[in-house]
């Protein structure tokens, strides 16, 4: 790990390393273009909102709006159908889903062929649902049935973890909430400089 890497895992950005960490905001990017197809990671919630404004976006090969589908999960009670996507072992209350659409595994289903946790794309392949099952702090026994997966345009940092990524956009912010957020999202990708 170079100096400017090692600066960032600690916190400690040099004239240098700001300077460098300018060439690759928007504005300073010759070909931003190129990072269309970029995965996205957000330090807030604002993955969801992200994701679900790509999928609208998405258009067949006659330039034509693709339909959206709605998958809602089985549960087994209403709490366990407001329980968050965390609570419920990373799976969804409501998919949205459309022909084309990048999604992530949330789960390993296939070693052999590389359909593991993490893995993202947008080919069709089978992906059976699963079942979570837990408790909540109420002592009561909560259940979630919904397929594994969810749209891949952004992540948070956070969830990024053990990502290696060819290219991303990294949405900072105003001010890091959490220390190591930035080297967390700066060290997904392979090539920084």
């Amino acid at each position: 790990m170079g100096s400017f890497e090692n600066n960032i895992s600690e916190g400690v950005v040099t004239k240098q390393d700001y300077e460098i960490l300018k060439t690759r905001m928007k504005g300073a990017v010759a070909n931003y273009n190129d990072f269309d197809d970029a995965l996205h990671l957000f330090a807030t919630k604002e993955v969801r909102n992200f994701n679900i404004s790509k999928l609208a976006e998405l258009r067949d090969n006659n330039n034509a709006l693709v339909p959206v589908l709605k998958v809602e999960a089985r549960t087994n009670c209403v709490k366990a159908k407001i329980a968050s996507t965390d609570e419920a072992q990373g799976l969804e209350q409501n998919l949205y889903l459309a022909r084309g659409c990048n999604i992530m595994l949330r789960t390993n289903l296939w070693l052999a062929k590389g359909l593991v946790n993490g893995a993202m794309g947008s080919d069709v392949v089978p992906v059976p649902t699963m079942l979570s099952s837990w408790t909540n702090r109420h002592n009561e026994s909560l259940s979630r049935i919904q397929f594994p997966i969810s749209l891949s345009y952004a992540c948070s940092i956070h969830k990024s973890q053990g990502l290696t990524l060819s290219k991303a956009v990294v949405h900072i912010g105003e001010k890091e909430f959490a220390l190591g957020l930035t080297y967390v999202a700066m060290s997904r990708v392979t090539d920084l400089l």
